[in-house]
C-alpha cells in the first residue's frame, strides 16, 4: 500500500480509536464510582455516606441522632433518680421499721404487766433505736448534702430533652428530715407508765411522718418510671424513623454492587479488545 495512504488510514484510526477509548474511559470511569459508592453503602450500611448522596435526609438525620443521644442521656439521668430515690426510701423504711418497734415498747411499758426493771430493759432498747435512726439521719448522703438535716436542699434531675421546668425532676431534701429531732421523738422515753403513754402520742406523729414521705417517694418513683418508659418509646420510633432516611436497602446495595462490578469488568474487556482491533488494523494497512 502507498506509504501516503498508510498515513491517512493511520491518522483515521488514531483519531477513531482515541475518540472511543477516551469515551469507554469516561464510562469505566462513572462506573467504576458508582461500584466504590455502593461499596461503602454496603460496608457503612449507611444510604447516605456524603452530602451528596441525600443532602436534605443527611440533615435530617443528623438532627434525630443529636434528639437519640439526648434522650438517651435523659434516661441515663431518670435511671440515676431512681437509684437515689431507692437510697432514700431504704432510709426512711428502716426508720420506719425502728418507730414501729419502739411504738411496740410503750405500749408493753404502759402497761402493769411489766415492773421497772423490765422498763428499764425497754429503754434501753429505745435509745439505741433512736441513736440508729440518728446515725441513719447523719450518714447517708446525695452528693454530699445530708438528706435528714430538715434544710431546704433540692436535688434537680433533667428528666427530658428540653429547658423546661416541666422536664426536670425537683427533689426537697428538707421534706425527708427524719432526724429525731425533726421527728420530735428525741426525749421518748419507755422507763415509766407515764412517759410510755407520752411517747405513744410522739411516735405517732413520727410514724405519721415516715409514711407521708414514703408516700411522696412512691409518687416521685412513679413519675419517673413513666417518664424513663416515655423517653425509651420515643427513642426507640426515633430510632426507627432514622433508620428509615439513613440505612442502605442491603438487598438492593448488594444487587447493585455486583451488576456494577459485572458491567465494570465489560468495559474493561471493551476497553481492551478496542485497543488490539486498533492494532490489528495497523497490521493489515502495513
Amino acid at each position: 500500500m502507498p506509504r501516503n495512504l498508510k498515513g491517512v488510514y493511520s491518522l483515521v484510526n488514531k483519531l477513531f480509536n482515541t475518540t472511543n477509548s477516551m469515551r469507554a474511559i469516561r464510562h469505566l470511569r462513572q462506573t467504576s464510582q458508582e461500584v466504590s459508592a455502593s461499596s461503602q453503602k454496603l460496608s457503612s450500611g449507611s444510604r447516605i455516606t456524603k452530602a451528596s448522596d441525600d443532602a436534605a435526609g443527611l440533615s435530617i438525620a443528623a438532627k434525630m441522632r443529636a434528639n437519640i443521644g439526648s434522650r438517651h442521656q435523659a434516661i441515663r439521668n431518670g435511671n440515676d433518680a431512681m437509684g437515689y430515690m431507692h437510697v432514700l426510701e431504704g432510709s426512711v423504711q428502716s426508720m420506719q421499721d425502728m418507730v414501729v418497734r419502739m411504738r411496740e415498747l410503750t405500749v408493753a411499758s404502759a402497761s402493769d404487766t411489766y415492773g421497772d426493771q423490765e422498763r428499764s430493759m425497754m429503754n434501753l432498747e429505745v435509745q439505741q433505736l433512736l441513736h440508729e435512726i440518728k446515725r441513719i439521719s447523719d450518714s447517708t448522703e446525695l452528693f454530699e448534702k445530708r438528706i435528714s438535716q430538715g434544710k431546704k436542699q433540692w436535688l434537680e434531675f433533667q428528666v427530658d430533652v428540653n429547658n423546661k421546668d416541666n422536664n426536670r425532676l425537683k427533689i426537697n431534701l428538707g421534706e425527708f428530715a427524719h432526724s429525731p429531732m425533726a421527728l420530735g421523738i428525741s426525749n421518748v422515753k419507755v422507763d415509766s407508765q407515764l412517759r410510755a403513754r407520752t411517747s405513744m402520742i410522739k411516735l405517732d406523729y413520727a410514724q405519721k411522718s415516715l409514711s407521708e414521705s414514703m408516700a411522696k417517694l412512691g409518687a416521685l418513683s412513679s413519675r419517673v418510671t413513666s417518664t424513663v418508659n416515655n423517653l425509651e418509646n420515643t427513642q426507640e420510633n426515633m430510632q426507627a424513623a432514622k433508620s428509615r432516611i439513613k440505612d442502605a436497602d442491603m438487598a438492593k446495595e448488594t444487587a447493585t454492587n455486583m451488576a456494577g462490578k459485572l458491567k465494570e469488568n465489560m468495559q474493561v474487556q471493551t476497553n481492551n479488545i478496542i485497543n488490539k482491533g486498533s492494532q490489528s488494523l495497523l497490521k493489515l494497512l502495513s
